[in-house]
């Protein structure tokens, strides 16, 4: 299997979302509407997730030119359901548009970008080691792979470890897949 399949779809995702950022999102939002086109634009977010699970690079790298087809349909269906829904609140109860729509704005992306911390937390949680073990004066979790890191880590001491373990790429790479996915 492919080590840098990940990057490659990160790749994949980030350059058609600078292709349909110019194209797609005026025709999209015009045919579907805001709340369709919002809605439809988080199935390939699905079907990228779904193609994590059986990692092949024609079924990840297909996903990802979708994910980044739908990314500026998405964002910009988004935000402008955002906008109008703060401008007909703002009408609503007769405060300045400008306030309600900073402040919905502020929301919005208040919630976004605390999704980030909150995967983070996650993943730190479900892939720390529940128990330690101490041999040799070195940290090893209950499956024996080595834990030493930053200043304290040794690569000769690494590969002559008796863990058996090394770091699986392939594991790693669809984490960080995965995990992107959770962020957008």
């Amino acid at each position: 299997m492919n080590g840098n399949i990940g990057i490659h779809s990160l790749s994949i995702i980030h350059g058609c979302f600078i292709l349909s950022s110019a194209c797609l999102p005026h025709p999209l939002i015009g045919v579907f509407g805001l709340k369709w086109a919002l809605a439809l634009d988080q199935v390939p977010y699905l079907l990228y997730l779904s193609a994590n699970y059986y990692p092949k690079p024609y079924l990840i790298y297909q996903a990802a030119a979708l994910v980044g087809m739908a990314s500026a349909p998405l964002w910009t269906s988004g935000l402008s359901y955002v906008i109008d829904s703060a401008s007909i609140y703002a009408k609503t109860i007769g405060v300045g548009k400008d306030v309600i729509l900073n402040r919905s704005i502020g929301i919005f992306y208040m919630f976004y970008q605390s999704g980030q911390v909150w995967g983070n937390l996650i993943s730190y949680l479900v892939l720390s080691p529940s128990e330690q073990i101490n041999v040799n004066s070195r940290i090893f979790n209950n499956s024996w792979t080595y834990e030493e890191c930053g200043a304290d880590f040794n690569e000769q001491e690494y590969q002559s470890s008796t863990t058996g373990h090394m770091i699986n790429t392939t594991d790693l790479c669809h984490s960080a897949n995965s995990h992107f996915c959770q962020l957008r």
